[in-house]
């Protein structure tokens, strides 16, 4: 078992030892129906740097310059969050969004702090590593603007890369979509997601 997850677990052993018997039904009552409600899932990021000067193109999407990130499901049970698509670690089986099973349209948004140039979408499927079956084969990547989508976009259909960079050139890009065709009971499994721009 991974060192993070036993941390996880260590920590959510004290916690309903503390609360007793009756509190730890509660707890785990309220983390059920938490789980079970689905949630659309944002985060806002605090700025906490900038682009080095003089960098020709930069990831637009790097958690430290304060992007918004949305996505359609996580799954809460393996702890696979998905501030792990914009950490910039893209070599961690454990640091991985997954999305939650029953999620059949998955999606993820990343929304800029301003705008700015777009020139393509990187994304690291989780077959990087792991199994070549986690790497996602159909998906349209979508630019963003004033956040909401615009007919810039590319339809992947087939993906065999594991690390594939897509071009997407578009001006005043404010963010960019990824949405997801799933076949049978898979999920998507991907370990980062940067947009490739100009600052």
């Amino acid at each position: 078992m991974p060192q993070l997850t036993k941390v996880r677990k260590l920590s959510q052993a004290r916690s309903l030892r503390t609360l007793g018997v009756a509190g730890a039904i509660v707890f785990v009552t309220s983390e059920a129906r938490f789980i079970a409600a689905k949630p659309i899932c944002e985060t806002t990021y605090p700025v906490k740097a900038s682009p080095p000067e003089g960098t020709a193109t930069t990831n637009l999407a790097y958690f430290e310059y304060g992007p918004t990130l949305r996505v359609s499901s996580i799954n809460f049970f393996a702890r696979h969050h998905s501030g792990y698509l914009i950490d910039g670690v893209s070599n961690s089986p454990e640091q991985k969004w997954m999305t939650d099973k029953s999620d059949r349209h998955p999606w993820l948004e990343v929304h800029f702090r301003a705008a700015h140039h777009l020139a393509a979408v990187r994304i690291v499927h989780a077959g990087a590593i792991e199994p070549s079956t986690y790497t996602a084969k159909t998906y349209t990547i979508t630019c963003l603007r004033d956040r909401k989508t615009s007919d810039v976009k590319i339809v992947i259909d087939g993906n065999k890369e594991s690390r594939p960079l897509h071009p997407l050139v578009c001006e005043r890009a404010t963010g960019i979509r990824i949405d997801f065709v799933l076949r049978g009971s898979e999920a998507v499994r991907l370990y980062e997601v940067e947009a490739v721009g100009l600052w």
